[in-house]
C-alpha cells in the first residue's frame, strides 16, 4: 500500500538562501537516490500557527519509509537539514 512522509518544520531566520540550495542541490536528489521515497510536493503555509514548511514524500510502502528513515545516508543527510531548520 501507497504511503506518504510529511515533514513540518521552519526555515531558521537568515538560512533561507543556504536551505533553497541544500534542499535543490543536496536533499531531495539524495533521497530520490535512496530509491525509497519520492519527494511530490512543498509547501509554504501562509496563515495560522507554525510550522510554515511542509515536504511531502511518496513511498510504495510503510516500510520503504522506515528503510530510509533508518539508511545511513538518509541520516546524514537529515542531520545536515536540521541545521537549516526547526521545529
Amino acid at each position: 500500500m501507497k504511503a506518504k512522509f510529511i515533514q513540518f518544520f521552519d526555515i531558521h531566520p537568515g538560512k533561507e538562501d543556504e536551505f533553497n540550495h541544500f534542499a535543490k542541490k543536496n536533499y531531495i536528489p539524495g533521497v530520490h537516490a535512496l530509491a525509497l521515497t519520492e519527494v511530490i510536493g512543498s509547501w509554504h503555509v501562509g496563515a495560522g500557527e507554525g510550522p510554515y514548511c511542509i515536504l511531502e514524500s511518496a513511498a510504495n510502502s510503510v516500510q520503504d519509509i522506515n528503510r530510509m528513515l533508518m539508511n545511513e545516508e538518509f541520516i546524514k543527510l537529515n542531520n545536515l537539514f536540521h541545521f537549516l531548520i526547526t521545529n
